[in-house]
Order: C-alpha cells, then structure tokens, then sequence
C-alpha cells in the first residue's frame, strides 16, 4: 500500500511539474557577443527591405573615441549568425541622437528613415545594398523617439513621432505626432496633447483591423510607468487603451510582432526585463513569463514572427551586448 501511495505521489508531482513546464516559454539562446558591431548600440528594429521574407535586422550604434554613428543592415542566416549586408556612412552629427524606422513611407516597397535633429535620409533596397535616394533638412524639433506605422490603413506608412511638448522642472512633458510623407513637404496627420515623460514609443497592428495602433511607455527616471494605447478613429488619435505600472519598470524599447496564435506587444527595460503582452478584449494583457537579465536593456525586437516559425527575439544590452533567443511558444 505504501509503495503505490508513494507511486501515486511521484506520479501526481511528475504531472505538476510537466504542467508546469508547459505554462512558461522556453527561451534558447542561439547567439550572443558582448561587443558587437561598436562601442555602443542604441537600438535594433527588425524589417525586410528586400522583400524576401527572410529575417533582418536594421542596428545603430556609436564609436564615441572616433565620433562615429553607423547603420547597419543585417541577414540572420544559419545557425543565427548576423551577417553584415550593408553599413551607412558616418551619420554622426553633433549633440545629436540617430533614430530609424522602416515602412512604406513614399514608395510601394519598404524603406529604412533615418533622422537626425537637422537631417532626414531616406534608404531604399536596390540588390543586396541600401541605396540613399533623398537625404533634406527637416523641421522636425525636440524628438523624443520614432516609429512607423499605417495609422489610417490607406497602404502607405506614416511616421509618428514622440516630441518634447513642455519642459518642466523634472522632466520632459511629451506628446504624439502623425506625419504624412508623400508630399514635398511633410503634413501634420494628427497632434496629441501632453502625455507625460515619453519614453518608448511603438507602432503595429494590435487588433488585426489592418491600421497600425500607438503605443507609448510614460513615467518618471526608472520607474514603473504606464502604457498608453491610440488608434486613428474619425480623422484623430484617440486612447483606446491605458494600463497603470503594467510592466516591472521603465520601459526604454517596445516593439509589437505576431507571435504563433497571437499579436504581442514585447517590451526592454534597465532593470533587465523583458515582457510580454498580448490584445485581448480590447486591451492589453500581460502573458507568459517574462526574460530577466542582469544588465540594462536598451532595445529589442522580433524576428520571424509568422505561424510557420518560431520567433526569435533579439535583446541589446548595455552597451554592446547583443543576444538572439530562440522562443518555444
């Protein structure tokens, strides 16, 4: 009796323990260099420029000795090493940050923006190499972050911009703006008011209706902050979404990708989080287990995030560290 009561027990905790198991992603690291590319790496955002379905990386960073900005276009290929396609010129600019984004913003293919405080530059696929096809001065001020996303749903991109709205004493007071590239000169879409300390900012498809939703992180220095949510709705930005200190701190890089059977917004913090949150009822909702790490995070992203693949999320550390995990979920 007491054999098969114990039998039982092993039994019943096997079970747990497999249920368990079964409740949390399992993360698999495939590669990592703690210096990669430069001396610092500032952001890293997935895209396919070329069209072919394949995975890519766009990744910018900073030699401060030699006062060197680059861009880098990457291919992850077999056995998930980052091969290097296409490196930019010097971008650097002084007291300046490099920001890019990737969509179809003029042109029926997709395209990589970069944006300085005084310059944009406008790259465009062309065999294997990112061609500049216009480079200007713009009167875009005070930038905060960029992203870009089809807000309207009409096929091509906009870019939206995080902007210091106010300065007060102890931070900076943002807010949203939506722009329209396809003229001579850009047109402001639509303006949100003052929203807070901005301090990510996203763009994609939540709810699957075709139109990118807005996405911000708010808060104050490293703490728990809140998410903010705004879709395109009777020609303006309205908040369809807010969660109060829903991640484990700050946010500092966001990105938003179909994961198998789900879109997920995912998010990097200092403390060296990353989590996870999916579009359920019409709001966000924290999912799975998160990724925790012992330095600060600065960027991440989502590669293949498809139903036939896995995806692969791509977590930068700072400064230079640089990670891909393989993702069973």
């Amino acid at each position: 009796m007491g054999s098969t009561s114990h039998r039982l027990v092993f039994f019943v905790i096997l079970f747990l323990i497999i249920q368990m198991g079964a409740m949390f992603p399992e993360y698999q690291a495939v590669f990592q260099d703690n210096q990669f590319l430069m001396e610092s790496i500032h952001q890293v955002i997935a895209t396919d420029l070329d069209n072919n379905s394949l995975p890519e990386l766009i990744v910018t960073g900073k030699n401060y000795t030699t006062q060197e900005v680059f861009i880098y276009w990457l291919a992850v290929r077999q056995e998930y090493l980052p091969e290097i396609i296409w490196q930019s010129d010097n971008l650097f600019e002084e007291r300046s940050v490099l920001w890019v984004c990737s969509g179809k913003f003029t042109a029926n293919q997709n395209q990589l923006l970069a944006i300085t405080n005084s310059r944009i530059y406008f790259y465009q696929s062309n065999k294997n190499d990112l061609v500049l096809t216009k480079q200007e001065a713009h009167n875009f001020s005070k930038i905060l972050s960029v992203a870009g996303g089809d807000i309207d749903g009409d096929g091509q991109d906009e870019l939206i911009i995080a902007r210091i709205g106010k300065i007060t004493n102890t931070f900076y007071n943002g807010m949203l703006q939506v722009w329209k590239l396809q003229a001579e000169e850009p047109i402001l879409l639509a303006e949100s008011g003052l929203l807070g300390n901005i301090r990510s900012l996203t763009a994609g498809d939540l709810n699957g209706d075709g139109k990118s939703e807005i996405v911000i992180d708010e808060g104050l220095r490293y703490a728990s902050g809140n998410i903010h949510v705004f879709s395109w709705d009777e020609n303006k930005l309205s908040e369809v979404n807010y969660l109060k200190k829903a991640a484990s701190g700050a946010i500092y890089s966001m990105t938003i990708a179909g994961f198998q059977d789900e879109t997920r917004l995912v998010t990097a913090s200092p403390s060296g989080k990353v989590e996870f949150f999916a579009w359920k009822d019409n709001s966000l909702t924290p999912v799975v287990s998160g990724i925790s790490y012992k330095n600060e995070l600065v960027s991440v992203a989502v590669l293949n995030p498809t139903k036939a693949n896995p995806p692969q999320i791509v977590v930068v550390g700072y400064p230079q560290s640089f990670q891909i995990l393989n993702v069973n979920q």
